[in-house]
């Protein structure tokens, strides 16, 4: 099996359909975006950048108060996705998240959901978000915890219980190999080394510890330091 070509398969054909986390008609799906509303503070007439953003799918949980909202992504989604993000408002641009096509400070929040431990280099990641942000402005990231206890059980008997009825378990397992690139301790690390003096906090999924073992994931808010 050719792992480029693998990787591909999976997000185009299988993605939504055997990952939890992916499938709009799931209880987690919908419970996952809207944590990371619930915890970011709420801001009007805002410009939003949110990256890694696949189909556009939070962009329908972010409360409808901005000015503009971009969508992007390495892969192109299709036509009719394109057209469901103009419709909401929003258009989508394709972007490396590890270096952005836009200014310094034009977004008063940018946001990006489990997107971090598929990257070569998180800190690079970082360092465009902050860049990107205004000065005031908030970056939301979502983090699963993997490798931890209760993030291998819930992928266990979700994800994985589909991927062995649909007869997909061993491709499952390779693309999860391929693409969790970084684990969790070592993004967290990465992540708050390139915060520096901007504030943040950070709000665990079921419990509200830092313990990564005891939470299916994290969400980290950063606040853009005015004086940093």
């Amino acid at each position: 099996m050719n792992s480029n070509s693998s990787v591909t398969n999976w997000y185009e054909e299988y993605y939504s359909v055997i990952n939890i986390s992916g499938d709009p008609k799931s209880l987690f799906f919908r419970k996952l975006h809207r944590l990371v509303e619930k915890y970011a503070d709420s801001a009007h007439g805002r410009d939003v950048l949110e990256v890694g953003a696949g189909n556009g799918e939070h962009m329908a949980f972010v409360e409808p108060s901005w000015n503009s909202y971009i969508c992007t992504d390495i892969r192109e989604p299709s036509r009719k996705i394109k057209e469901e993000i103009l419709k909401r408002g929003g258009e989508f641009k394709i972007a490396d998240v590890h270096k952005l096509p836009f200014e310094n400070a034009k977004f008063d929040r940018v946001i990006s959901t489990c997107l971090f431990h598929h990257l070569d280099h998180p800190v690079n990641a970082m360092r465009e978000l902050l860049r990107v942000v205004k000065n005031g402005g908030q970056i939301s990231i979502l983090l699963p915890n993997d490798p931890g206890v209760v993030y291998r059980f819930v992928r266990k008997i979700t994800t994985l219980k589909r991927a062995k009825k649909a007869g997909l378990l061993k491709e499952v397992e390779l693309i999860h190999s391929l693409e969790h690139k970084n684990h969790f301790l070592s993004i967290l690390s990465q992540l708050q080394n390139e915060i520096g003096k901007n504030s943040y906090r950070i709000n665990g999924f079921p419990f509200k510890g830092l313990h990564y073992n005891l939470n299916a994931l994290q969400i980290l808010n950063i606040r853009k330091d005015s004086n940093e």
